[in-house]
């Protein structure tokens, strides 16, 4: 075998091989489609609020991938003193909101904390997103 030959037989099988990674059975070459998920955001990341005082931020979830399946929403890493409710939960067209407010007692610790909010839905994996609390004294 010659050289010419050797570099024809190598480029076809570059060519086979690139085209068969391209496709699979019967499906014209198109790409997989997306896998379905949520994704979770929130309005405001991270506050200092006062001992006695507390603030709202808006979740919003929203599905990709054909997801339109419920979501549910809670919290963790809550600190001693302060609480984190979900209120006024609503979904249209695919997207899920819902008011996180986060109150600080008048006996909290001062400091900084992070509260994990998650979202979760059937079928796919949960969504977290994190608000930095800053408890910072009274006026």
């Amino acid at each position: 075998m010659n050289r010419r030959h050797f570099s024809l037989i190598v480029a076809a099988l570059v060519q086979i091989a690139v085209v068969q990674g391209c496709t699979s059975a019967n499906d014209g070459g198109a790409p997989p489609a997306p896998s379905p998920a949520i994704g979770l955001t929130l309005s405001l990341t991270g506050a200092s609020i006062r001992q006695g005082v507390s603030a709202p931020t808006t979740a919003t979830v929203t599905g990709f991938g054909g997801f339109t399946g419920a979501v549910s929403l809670s919290t963790t890493d809550v600190p001693a003193g302060t609480t984190a409710t979900i209120t006024n939960t609503q979904t249209s067209g695919g997207v899920t909101t819902a008011t996180v407010t986060v109150a600080v007692s008048p006996t909290a610790v001062l400091g900084t904390y992070i509260i994990v909010v998650h979202a979760s839905g059937s079928g796919v994996a949960d969504a977290v997103a994190n608000f930095t609390l800053t408890v910072a004294p009274p006026v």
